[in-house]
């Protein structure tokens, strides 16, 4: 999200939510450590008791059991990623995709 006016456009949010049909619904909170970037996902809903993390249709890390998962990107300056929650071994039992900005 980012506000318009008279005088331009503000910054992207680095916060955003989705939730799909089936519940499943992920939070994603981007943030810079020492100028390298980094993501903070939370999810909840589904069915699974593990989970499989994307960022821009990759995966990040398998079978994540619980509900959060911190992606040390590691780069600097800027860069937009979109990530998504599965549920372990799905590919249809996912969150809707979240984008952050940096």
């Amino acid at each position: 999200i980012r506000a318009y006016n008279g005088s331009g456009s503000s910054g992207y949010s680095n916060v955003s939510s989705a939730t799909t049909p089936d519940g499943l619904s992920l939070a994603a909170n981007g943030y810079k450590v020492k100028g390298k970037q980094a993501v903070d996902l939370a999810w909840s809903g589904g069915s699974a008791s593990l989970f499989d993390v994307h960022r821009d249709g990759n995966p990040i890390a398998s079978a994540v059991s619980g509900n959060a998962h911190t992606d040390n990107i590691g780069v600097k300056g800027g860069g937009s990623y979109l990530y998504q929650v599965c549920e372990a071994g799905s590919s249809t039992n996912c969150s809707n995709a979240v984008q952050v900005d940096f």
